[in-house]
């Protein structure tokens, strides 16, 4: 059997961290995100030039960090849920494939902001 390239002591002496990612499906974006993609869509209709391309640009980031926050939600549901492996793969195809679920899975990771569906606050305390 081939070792690791690298074990856990010399990762650290390197100072590299290596932390678990068990919980990714209980990561959320930073509250205060909300703000900045308010922001930025207000500028997208009023402003012109440079100023509406970067603000289209950062969009796209500030989408893509809740869709992350959504799969972390569509993930944690199955999980809670208990769903089979062809359910989830059935459903994760879809969102790979149909812009109508990618845009879903965006909105829950945008609503999960204020509604918190998976009521982290709660299974913490």
């Amino acid at each position: 059997m081939a070792e690791h390239p690298f074990d856990e002591e010399d990762l650290i002496k390197k100072g590299i961290i290596v932390k678990t990612i068990e919980n990714l499906n209980r990561w959320k974006a930073p509250d205060t995100l909300v703000i900045g993609l308010i922001v930025v869509s207000v500028l997208i209709f009023f402003a012109s030039g440079p100023l509406r391309i970067f603000s289209i640009n950062v969009l796209i980031v500030l989408l893509f960090v809740y869709f992350f926050q959504g799969i972390a939600v569509v993930s944690f549901l199955f999980q809670k849920k208990r769903a089979p492996f062809a359910v989830r793969f059935f459903f994760y195809m879809l969102i790979a494939i149909l812009p109508q679920f990618l845009l879903l899975v965006i909105g829950c990771g945008l609503f999960d902001t204020w509604i918190n569906f998976r009521k982290l606050d709660t299974a913490t305390s």
